[in-house]
């Protein structure tokens, strides 16, 4: 457990501090890439101020152009790569009101997670807004793994699941990568928020 915290950790870190062509890895190491809440927030955002030595200093956060960007560079050369979505894809800004997930969908098929975790925003349009989401998310040729192993729609109720509970929404998924390497990935979602 404390291996795969530090996996996790370390790859956070790197994304922000190391540039692709710095990471040499050795064949059986795996690299996670892994992002959550950008709330639609599709365009970067010129507004922001932070406290640097002192100072007020505004800067441009987020855009999802420059995660798909910063995931390719991080990507190159890696035999052993995880990218993961750990929710709040949707809901925050207008791109949202708008366009009701497709835009977030359509940029998060330029990443191609390998899964995506439910967070509570995801319901925020109940579960018919959430199953519109996950069909335009489908439409990609990447299959992200939809997770969510404490989320339980009512079988022949929810749009959720109209034929069995794992329609769209699985426990969990294993991913396999190279060198016999496998990988297990549980979603879990916030239950206070998201009821």
């Amino acid at each position: 457990f404390s291996k795969a915290i530090s996996l996790a950790s370390a790859a956070i870190i790197m994304i922000g501090a190391v540039q692709a062509k710095d990471l040499i890895a050795p064949t059986n190491q795996l690299t996670i890439l892994h992002i959550n809440d950008h709330h639609s927030h599709l365009r970067a955002d010129g507004r922001m101020s932070l406290n640097i030595g002192g100072e007020k200093t505004r800067v441009r956060s987020g855009g999802f152009p420059a995660i798909v960007s910063t995931f390719d560079k991080l990507s190159v050369g890696k035999s052993n790569l995880l990218k993961l979505h750990a929710g709040d894809a949707i809901t925050g800004d207008l791109y949202y009101t708008l366009f009701k997930g497709e835009a977030d969908a359509a940029l998060m098929n330029e990443v191609c997670f390998d899964a995506f975790a439910l967070g509570n925003h995801e319901f925020d349009d109940g579960d018919a807004g959430l199953v519109k989401f996950l069909d335009y998310l489908n439409k990609g040729e990447c299959q992200t793994s939809v997770l969510g192993a404490n989320v339980a729609p009512k079988v022949g109720v929810s749009p959720l699941a109209k034929m069995s509970a794992t329609d769209y929404i699985q426990p969990y998924t294993v991913i396999n990568r190279r060198f016999g390497m496998k990988i297990g990935i549980i979603g879990i979602d916030i239950a206070n928020k998201t009821k």
